[in-house]
């Protein structure tokens, strides 16, 4: 019952420490346009891992709700 809850927590946490990683690593190029481009597309990565985060916890509370 629990399964989904902790699958998306864990797979939320993970996606975001690696955006995060990848964000940072790729903010010290931001002098171009090109890499602004890129830079857009890791703050919507990150959004998304923050999103699937927080819908994890969320299931998890409205199960432990109906319980």
């Amino acid at each position: 019952m629990y399964t989904i809850p902790i699958v998306m927590t864990i797979m939320g946490t993970i996606f975001l420490g690696f955006n995060i990683y990848l964000f940072l690593s790729e903010y010290k190029e931001a002098a171009t346009q090109q890499s602004k481009k890129q830079l857009s597309i890791n703050y919507m990565a990150l959004i998304c891992s923050l999103v699937v985060l927080s819908l994890g916890v969320t299931y998890f509370f409205i199960i432990n709700n109906q319980l």
